[in-house]
Formats: C-alpha cells, sequence, structure tokens
C-alpha cells in the first residue's frame, strides 16, 4: 500500500474518458467563442448537415429543427452560425 496524504479518487476507465471529452468540449467551445465573428476562419453560415455535426445531432433532427421554428435558414437555405453559437451556448 502506497502512503499518502493526498486525496485519491478511484474511477473506471469510461468515467475518465468523459471527464476527458468534457473538458475538450469546453475547452473547444471557449476557444470558438473567442474568435472574431468573421476573422475568415468560421463561415457566416453552414448547411444543415454541417450543423448536425456541429450540434452532434442527426440530419433529421436539424430539419424537424428548421420545421419547428428553432433555426431559421438564410437565402442559401443556410444556417447562420450566430443560431449555431447560440445552440451550443444553451441559448
Amino acid at each position: 500500500m502506497i502512503a499518502t496524504t493526498e486525496p485519491v479518487v478511484i474511477m473506471t476507465q469510461a468515467e475518465l474518458n468523459a471527464m476527458i471529452t468534457r473538458a475538450a468540449d469546453a475547452a473547444v467551445q471557449k476557444a470558438m467563442s473567442a474568435l472574431p465573428k468573421s476573422n475568415g476562419l468560421r463561415p457566416q453560415s453552414v448547411t444543415q448537415a454541417e450543423a448536425a455535426r456541429m450540434l452532434k445531432k442527426s440530419r433529421p433532427t436539424i430539419s424537424k429543427m428548421v420545421k419547428a421554428g428553432t433555426f431559421k435558414l438564410n437565402k442559401l437555405g443556410h444556417i447562420p452560425i450566430d443560431q449555431i453559437d447560440a445552440a451550443i451556448s444553451g441559448h
């Protein structure tokens, strides 16, 4: 047995993987939100398929959200990136 005065946390590999994934997702969202909105690195709008990948939802789910009015399409039939940002941040 190892003698230590520090607290020991025991978790499964799955719990550790989930913790790492949540931390990585939060770091990416924070970094993306810090980028200027029109810096050339981010599109002004995305297709419904791209929105599905960004939001980790299925393409049919995004289509239903458009029909329900959750997302409004622009003249190109794309979803403006500010709506995606709002969905990611939970607003």
